[in-house]
């Protein structure tokens, strides 16, 4: 059981992020699809989704990176950051507002879900939920 904590592929507070997140974004989705029908739902998915794709790759990626080498962690992060931040620009962009996706739903499920992360990966870092 020792073992489980190194070869665990993300931590406990990003594990912690991933399903809080999921779990607040499906009840996004369904206030969404109550409050403006199928586009509403398909936006707080969306932005939801990405949130949680974005950060869960980012987490793994620099785990890796740290397995191989310390030395690596910072460029990785950067190189997912930068993509991450690449891909979500050019989604934003491609969003219309007369389309199943909304642009600014999908622009507030992403700063809602942003939010949610980094409190939850906070409070399980400081309670010493990644602790062994």
């Amino acid at each position: 059981m020792s073992g489980l904590g190194e070869r665990a592929l993300l931590p406990r507070p990003v594990r912690y992020a991933l399903v809080v997140d999921a779990g607040l974004g499906l009840v996004a989705t369904a206030i969404g699809a109550g409050v403006t029908g199928w586009s509403g739902a398909a936006s707080m998915a969306c932005g939801f989704a990405i949130v949680v794709a974005f950060f869960t790759a980012s987490a793994a990626a620099v785990l890796a990176a740290e397995r191989v080498s310390v030395s690596l962690t910072l460029p990785v992060a950067l190189t997912v950051y930068l993509t991450s931040l690449g891909l979500l620009a050019v989604l934003i962009d491609v969003v219309s507002d007369d389309g199943l996706l909304r642009r600014v739903p999908v622009a507030g499920a992403v700063l809602g879900a942003v939010v949610v992360w980094l409190g939850v990966q906070l409070a399980a870092t400081v309670r010493g939920a990644d602790a062994q």
